[in-house]
């Protein structure tokens, strides 16, 4: 079907075009970057650079060279530019996520930990740099364990939206970002201990991050406003709530409908496809998204003994009027 081959197009490009591997080497990368540092941030790419050396390694399944080829990368950016320098904190972090993509989720949480270490050297413990660094490791903390993730998740998030609130104010996009972090957390069961007045307290805390988000005119932000209805529903859900978890869904699925999803740039991308394709491309992905989400939560409520609520859930996905996935109208 076009919209699985389209969608297996913007997957392998999208990898393609930011595999480091293709990227000049890491000597290469430090030397054009020996210039007097700023506390401009470094770009994406650039790191990405800065690390293609150890990570090709890795990706071709020598996990130790690539390590030790890191640290040796670490050592002489700390001998060059200082333990305070910035690039520390950079290194680690591109590294720490960089290697999640072939498969290492566990091996890059250490190298994230050390980069919120070193932020703390180069940022200072006010920094919303500091803050990014934080957010970071707190949701590979949650990816590593989403039933009960380590309690420095919820210390990481707690710091990052101090940092927050008090440097950019509480009503910055990122504090809000961190605080429906906050909510995603303190709404697992592991931390309200089937307390539905806690569970009620996340979701009023996810419930701010969807509305403030969704009211923004830029696509991530309305893509994570919506993520934050997920949540909702899967905070209900957990707790084998079936009805809310079910109103939470229809209000989840209402957004998918109505809102362009972060795929749609991508597909602009893509050479030769005329705008009913892209629509169609569109369509399946958000269709998959939607199967996807609802099947999670369906897993969810059966776990809680909710079983006819699962299937009113799993009944959502069914229904006929798919156009719950049609995407709005394409405008580049």
């Amino acid at each position: 079907m076009l919209a699985a081959a389209a969608a297996a197009t913007i997957i392998a490009g999208g990898l393609a075009e930011a595999d480091p591997a293709r990227s000049p080497g890491a000597a290469g990368a430090a030397d054009a970057l020996g210039a007097p540092e700023t506390k401009n941030r470094l770009s994406p790419e650039v790191m990405e650079t800065l690390v293609a050396a150890p990570l090709a390694q890795i990706k071709g399944g020598d996990l130790a060279g690539g390590q030790a080829t890191f640290e040796q990368l670490l050592q002489d950016l700390e001998t060059r530019h200082g333990k305070h320098s910035t690039m520390l904190p950079d290194a680690l972090s591109a590294f720490g996520v960089l290697i999640r993509e072939p498969g290492y989720e566990a091996e890059s949480l250490p190298y994230l930990k050390r980069a919120v270490a070193a932020g703390r050297t180069a940022f200072g413990p006010d920094d919303p740099e500091l803050a990014v660094l934080l957010h970071d490791y707190a949701v590979a903390l949650i990816i590593a364990d989403e039933a009960d993730p380590s309690p420095d998740a919820d210390a990481s998030a707690a710091e990052a939206y101090r940092i927050r609130r008090d440097a950019l104010g509480p009503d910055n996009i990122e504090t809000i970002g961190v605080l429906g972090l906050i909510g995603e957390l303190q709404g697992l069961p592991s931390r309200t201990g089937g307390d539905i007045a806690k569970a009620d307290a996340a979701v009023g805390l996810l419930r701010k991050k969807a509305d403030f988000m969704r009211r923004l005119p830029y696509p991530d932000a309305r893509r994570d406003g919506r993520e934050a209805l997920l949540k909702i529903a899967e905070v209900h859900a957990r707790h084998g709530r079936s009805d809310k978890t079910q109103e939470a869904a229809e209000a989840w699925l209402a957004a998918l409908s109505s809102e362009p999803t972060w795929r749609r740039d991508v597909v602009f991308d893509i050479p030769g496809l005329t705008a009913d394709q892209q629509t169609e491309v569109l369509a399946g992905l958000d269709a998959a998204e939607g199967d996807q989400g609802l099947a999670k939560l369906a897993a969810f409520l059966e776990a809680a003994g909710e079983h006819r609520g699962a299937q009113r859930i799993r009944d959502l996905a069914a229904r006929p009027a798919a156009g719950n996935w049609t995407p709005a109208p394409n405008s580049p």
